[in-house]
């Protein structure tokens, strides 16, 4: 339903940080060299600690999500160029 350059899912249990999608913007753009942003997502686990982990990750430790340490499989924290979900396929990857 989005109809933007820029795609970012957000889960009914998580929120954006003010100043989040002004910066992703500023960041993301072929012009830029930037199709995928991956940023800093706050995690809460069942004990009520809350993580921050290192946004610095490789694509490969993003499909191992479930390995301890690993990056969050979270959308919230992906910002990625609509090309790219275009690439990929799927629903949502055209815009009519």
């Amino acid at each position: 339903m989005s109809s933007g350059d820029i795609v970012v899912y957000c889960n009914a249990d998580d929120y954006f940080e003010p100043g989040a999608f002004f910066a992703a913007a500023g960041m993301l753009g072929r012009d830029k060299g930037c199709r995928f942003l991956v940023e800093k997502c706050m995690v809460l686990d069942d004990e009520g600690n809350i993580s921050i982990p290192d946004s610095r990750c490789t694509f490969e430790g993003m499909l191992y999500w479930w390995m301890p340490g690993a990056y969050p499989c979270n959308p919230v924290s992906y910002f990625y160029l609509r090309e790219v979900q275009a690439a990929a396929g799927g629903r949502g990857a055209r815009r009519d």
